[in-house]
């Protein structure tokens, strides 16, 4: 299935200036899926407020892939890219990449281990973080 969804849209004509500007908010999906394997892809336009209220303007985009190696295993990768406009011109960007490994233990508990890595660039500094997570989840369905 595949879903677009423009949320707002505006055009500014200024004549005396001879100029035409186009600005859109949108949110585009889309995912594919096969037996064992689902691809998903995102983007989207948002503008926000910070906190004087002035606007930034955010371009963000997201691919990613999981894969059911067995009845019991899964992997996955995905892959996050946003880049940032505020409202006195400064650009920002963050990279993520998170792979993952979920184990069936049982019918109820499932394991999953994930790392993400973000690279985050702003106008004169750049920093890294990692970040792994193992956990651990009991689930069970309750009959009316």
């Amino acid at each position: 299935p595949l879903s677009m969804a423009e949320e707002e849209g505006e055009v500014d004509v200024d004549p005396q200036e001879g100029r035409l500007s186009a600005d859109m908010i949108f949110n585009a999906i889309a995912d594919y899926k096969l037996k064992t394997t689902s691809y998903s892809f995102s983007a989207s336009r948002d503008l926000s407020p910070d906190d004087d209220g002035n606007l930034n303007d955010r371009l963000s985009t997201r691919i990613g892939v999981s894969h059911q190696v067995n009845d019991l295993t899964t992997v996955g990768l995905f892959a996050t890219y946003a880049f940032q406009i505020d409202a006195e011109g400064e650009e920002s960007s963050a990279l993520t990449v998170s792979p993952s490994l979920s184990y069936q233990l049982s019918r109820d508990w499932t394991s999953s281990l994930s790392y993400r890595f973000v690279q985050s660039d702003e106008e004169t500094e750049t920093a890294y973080s990692n970040a792994v997570t193992l956990s651990l989840s009991y689930g069970t369905f309750l009959l009316p």
